[in-house]
């Protein structure tokens, strides 16, 4: 029998990771049905004020499915505060044709953001952009705990994703937006999954104000069952030397103990032969709690994103002419 919800609550709601580490956070990827929409409210100065930093077309599926098992043409659009090889940040995938992302049943990939006035920035999403509060009736249980035990206001924003918003200080005008992202785990796994990026993949905040991936316990039980592709997936920058430390283990280090069960695409090597930029190696695996985790090489990921961060968004007569999409 699982215990309520309420009494497998920690010290504090959500566990955040400790010790030190220099492996670190690059991204969320979620899925957007909608691109104008979710831009529009992650975007928006006033809510989430966050700006894009790229945007790329992709003519057939991705080969380790960044955009989900559709199998169809897709684009990625990656939002944030600071570029991607400073600060945390979203990838958004459109796969052109899917009109919808069915979530399981307890399923929660909650985001938080930092601006100036939390309150104003709920109120303004539901008004600007169609979002319901947090705490709505009808929301799931999970996120209505969540809301109750942060004290944050928030929102559900496109394709059902949970946004909170937290008072932004006068430290945070050039530093990281995002303070937070919570995961819902079933209570048997969440010790074994926290110890797999704290202790095992080394990767906590390397400093008091970036992003933190925190856990919850979830009412709905899912088990050993696979994630839906809304949930998306998180990619971690890991170090790509020839040896590992204690406070940062290479990808081959972190990726040879994962079982084979856990493996969705093996290790692999990218770019190899470029004198510019370096291979890069990457593999998609599965945490304690079966979410996604894609593994890349940071030094490789971070001089390659800074020479195709051009701030430019999607070419919406180019999608409509080219690939069909609606006018909104």
């Amino acid at each position: 029998e699982v215990a309520p919800f309420s009494s497998l609550l920690l010290p504090r709601l959500i566990q955040s990771m400790s010790g030190p580490a220099q492996n670190r956070l690059l991204h969320w990827v979620i899925r957007s049905s909608n691109l104008r929409k979710t831009l529009s409210f992650l975007t928006d100065p006033a809510v989430c004020g966050l700006r894009v930093l790229r945007h790329e077309e992709n003519a057939s599926a991705c080969q380790i499915t960044c955009n989900g098992r559709s199998g169809r043409p897709w684009s990625k659009t990656m939002v944030g505060w600071g570029r991607e090889d400073a600060r945390f940040c979203l990838e958004v995938t459109y796969s052109y044709g899917v009109r919808s992302y069915p979530k399981l049943p307890g399923e929660v990939v909650a985001f938080a953001v930092r601006t100036a006035e939390p309150a104003a920035a709920a109120e303004l999403a539901v008004e600007r952009h169609g979002c319901t509060l947090v705490t709505a009736e009808g929301v799931e249980p999970e996120v209505q705990e969540l809301a109750r035990e942060t004290g944050a206001p928030g929102v559900v924003g496109p394709d059902s994703y949970p946004y909170f918003f937290v008072p932004k200080t006068s430290e945070d005008e050039e530093g990281e937006r995002f303070a937070w992202v919570a995961l819902g785990v079933d209570a048997s796994s969440l010790s074994p999954t926290q110890a797999f990026y704290s202790d095992h993949v080394r990767c906590s905040p390397a400093a008091a104000r970036d992003t933190e991936l925190k856990f919850f316990p979830r009412k709905t039980g899912v088990g050993e069952r696979e994630p839906s592709d809304w949930q998306g997936r998180v990619a971690i920058g890991v170090s790509g030397g020839s040896e590992a430390s204690e406070t940062a283990p290479t990808i081959e280090t972190i990726y040879a103990p994962i079982p084979p069960a856990r493996v969705i695409h093996e290790l692999r090597t990218e770019n190899e032969g470029d004198d510019t930029l370096g291979a890069l190696r990457i593999a998609i695996v599965r945490d304690p709690a079966m979410t996604e985790v894609c593994l890349v090489t940071r030094e490789t990921f971070d001089a390659g994103v800074i020479q195709v961060t051009d701030y430019k968004g999607p070419d919406w007569t180019w999608r409509q002419e080219n690939m069909g999409e609606e006018k909104e």
